[in-house]
Parts: C-alpha cells; sequence; structure tokens
C-alpha cells in the first residue's frame, strides 16, 4: 500500500488510486481507484455532472457567487470609511445617497438578496448533483446563509468586518468549486464574466 500524496496516485492491491483531485471533482471518497470509479460510471477527469438540470444548478450557483463577489469588490476599497464610524453613525449615514454607509447597506441587501432561502435551496441541490459548492459542507452553508441574514450596518466595526470577510472567502470557496465542476463537465473553464 502507497500513501497518495495530493495530486499524486499509489497503488493498492495492484489497481492505481484516484489521484485526490479527480476523487474530490467526482464526489468519492479518497482511496477510490480507477476501476471502482469506472464500474460507478465515472471517469476520471471528468465532472460527475450528467444531469442538464444539475448543469443549469451548478451554474446558477456559480453565477450567484461571481454576482456576490463583484458587489464586495465594489465596495472593499471604500469599506474602511463606513467602518472607521461608530454604528450609530454608520446607520445615519447609510441614508445619505452616495456615502460608503449607504453603498456599503446596498451591498449588504444584494448580498441578502442572492442568499435568500430559494437560493440557498439551489445551491445545495446543485451540491447533491454535481459538488458545486466544493470543500463547501452544508454546516458552512448553513452558517454562510445565517451570518449574511444577520449582516446590518448597525453591527460593531469589528464584527461586521469579520463577518464580510467570512461571506467573502465562502462565496470566493462555492466560486471555485462551481468552476472546478463546470470544467469537469464541459471542458472549458467557467468565466465569472468580468476582469
Amino acid at each position: 500500500f502507497t500513501q497518495a500524496v495530493a495530486g499524486q496516485t499509489g497503488t493498492y492491491d495492484g489497481n492505481e488510486m484516484l489521484p485526490i483531485s479527480d476523487a474530490e471533482k467526482l464526489g468519492v471518497p479518497f482511496g477510490t481507484t480507477k476501476s471502482q470509479a469506472a464500474a460507478m460510471g465515472l471517469t476520471p477527469g471528468q465532472s460527475s455532472i450528467t444531469d442538464p438540470a444539475a448543469k443549469i444548478a451548478v451554474q446558477n450557483t456559480f453565477e450567484q457567487s461571481s454576482n456576490a463577489l463583484n458587489a464586495l469588490n465594489q465596495i472593499a476599497g471604500r469599506l474602511s470609511g463606513a467602518l472607521q464610524m461608530g454604528a450609530a453613525s454608520r446607520v445615519a449615514a447609510s441614508k445619505v445617497p452616495g456615502t460608503d454607509s449607504a453603498d456599503l447597506k446596498r451591498v449588504i441587501t444584494t448580498l441578502q438578496a442572492l442568499l435568500s432561502f430559494d437560493a440557498l435551496q439551489d445551491m445545495r441541490n446543485a451540491s447533491k448533483t454535481g459538488g458545486a459548492l466544493g470543500q463547501v459542507s452544508e454546516r458552512e452553508l448553513d452558517l454562510l446563509g445565517s451570518t449574511v441574514a444577520n449582516l446590518n450596518i448597525g453591527l460593531s466595526s469589528d464584527i461586521l468586518q469579520e463577518n464580510l470577510q467570512y461571506v467573502t472567502n465562502m462565496f470566493a470557496r462555492i466560486q471555485q468549486g462551481a468552476s472546478q465542476d463546470l470544467q469537469g463537465a464541459s471542458g472549458e473553464v467557467a468565466s465569472d464574466g468580468g476582469d
């Protein structure tokens, strides 16, 4: 028995094990051999997405995560101004169009819309069919939904900044997982549509 190292294969009883990256993409446990994957109808290097509806769900997950990251990137450079204020001042300033606080409030509203109950359910469904969430677990997805639902311009600056960073990191992981799954399904790299 030879242990596998990330991206490399080992052997077990004469059957070559899938590389870790292929096992993750196919949604099979590490240690699965190529012959076991083939018996399940899965081919290494290909995505486990075979259903057109599942592919659409994964594409939607990719687009939602891209939209969230775009919204967060738009405010990133101006976030420090809003976070330097106290919570009460930030809430008051959020009512004045064009202020950093008003823009931050808009981004929070956008994130909350992107992670509505239906959107979360679509992401869960895509995850079950094609691993669109990459290494994001159901529990982490629930925590992301709760974090976004509780984002509020009136939170303390430290907590607001922590939560926004967490949301950014999670959406980046979701986007990466969906992109990898789409790449395996079509042979093309997914694009977030903007540079």
